[in-house]
């Protein structure tokens, strides 16, 4: 895992890993060879049960759950340059109907050219799309990273950008999943130095500046949306993965509303993605991550979102895998008297029935906890489910 830095089009999103490992590779696909790419299908079906099928607060309503979950990653095997493409999808239905469907779409491809023996570009290009219940909201993405190096020191130039366009406006939502409303552009760019303590072992700095431009300037309070940023963080980079590897880091973050009624975003960042094979058996993954996210909500410009999570694997033999997951996200609205959170906890066990089938069986805990009254609610829900691949 790699961490995500604190910077709105320059940043991963948190995402603590729940992909099955077996010895030797034993659970890793094959893939079907096309000249010279090879091809990694997969589909996933899970069904289940959950005790609050909307998600909401009051009296919840429980309900069966079934989920197919198709996804492709297709990637080159040449000497010299690389390129990838990665398609995932999920369709979720509940209680069989399948005209109140959740789902979503991500297709990203990667290249990266190979223009020197010290100097490489990697592209990007990415597209999303979240549907739920008739609504669909898409995003788009796009980016450079040319990177040089002089013997140890490696210097790395990004630009990026990203469109959000959401099926309607929702600037009264708080809940943690819609506080990014409000069709909007964002461009960035940064500057990322790192010396080679060893072959293992990297520090590093870097900067980077964003601007985000809102389609509609005025919102329906008044308000002047969008807003202009800077950070910089240091940190360090690990690269044994025998025993530890992934980022850690620490910074500082500034986002400026472009309304100068609304008061500014600003803090320190922590960002951290590690994993740690504790034994042959025993795996321990840590993720952190720090977003300045924009809002449309009266009074407020934006949220810090903070979000940590830990996972902890283990095998027994060669064919089961169990694994357990913590997971906390917190938004802070600034201006306002309004913090959000979540709280998930998860088990999982997966068992290796072939190369080309696992089954799968996870039970899992969601909390919402909002200073707005009336807003908490608790969800349950266990799947059953098959993974097939090739």
């Amino acid at each position: 895992m790699a961490a995500a830095a604190a910077a709105s089009i320059l940043s991963a999103p948190l995402t603590v890993s729940a992909e099955e490992r077996f010895p030797d590779g034993a659970g890793e696909p094959l893939g079907l060879r096309g000249g010279s790419f090879l091809f990694l299908p997969s589909i996933a079906l899970r069904g289940g049960y959950t005790d609050n099928v909307a998600r909401e607060a009051g009296s919840a309503r429980a309900g069966s759950v079934m989920v197919i979950a198709p996804a492709l990653t297709v990637r080159s095997d040449w000497t010299r340059h690389a390129l990838s493409v990665d398609l995932r999808g999920s369709d979720t239905a509940y209680e069989g109907d399948f005209d109140q469907l959740e789902g979503f779409f991500d297709a990203v491809a990667a290249a990266r050219l190979d223009i020197h023996s010290r100097t490489s570009l990697a592209l990007h290009a990415g597209y999303g799309l979240t549907a739920n219940d008739g609504s669909i909201d898409h995003d788009v993405s796009v980016g450079a990273e040319l990177t040089h190096r002089f013997n140890r020191l490696a210097v790395s130039l990004k630009a990026g950008a990203k469109r959000l366009d959401f099926a309607e406006d929702r600037g009264g939502a708080t809940s943690t999943v819609d506080t990014n409303v409000s069709d909007h552009s964002e461009y960035g760019g940064g500057l990322r130095a790192s010396y080679d303590l060893s072959s293992l072992t990297s520090l590093f700095a870097e900067a980077d500046i964003n601007r985000r431009d809102h389609r509609q300037l005025i919102d329906a309070n008044g308000f002047r949306r969008g807003s202009e940023g800077y950070g910089g963080a240091v940190g360090v980079k690990m690269s044994n993965r025998s025993k530890l590897s992934g980022e850690l880091s620490a910074g500082y973050r500034v986002q400026m509303p472009a309304d100068p009624t609304l008061a500014r975003i600003e803090g320190v960042t922590l960002d951290a993605g590690l994993d740690w094979q504790a034994s042959a058996l025993t795996r321990l993954s840590l993720e952190a991550g720090t977003k300045f996210g924009e809002t449309t909500l009266a009074g407020s410009a934006g949220y810090v979102g903070r979000s940590a999570g830990f996972e902890i694997e283990h095998l027994f033999g060669r064919k089961i895998a169990l694994n357990a997951e913590l997971i906390h996200r917190r938004n802070n609205f600034v201006g306002v008297d309004l913090v959000e959170q979540t709280y998930e906890v998860g088990v999982g066990l997966a068992y290796l029935l072939s190369r080309h089938m696992i089954l799968t069986a996870d039970a899992r805990h969601l909390r919402f906890v909002s200073t707005n009254a009336g807003q908490d609610y608790a969800a349950n829900t266990v799947m059953l489910g098959v993974k097939v691949q090739r």
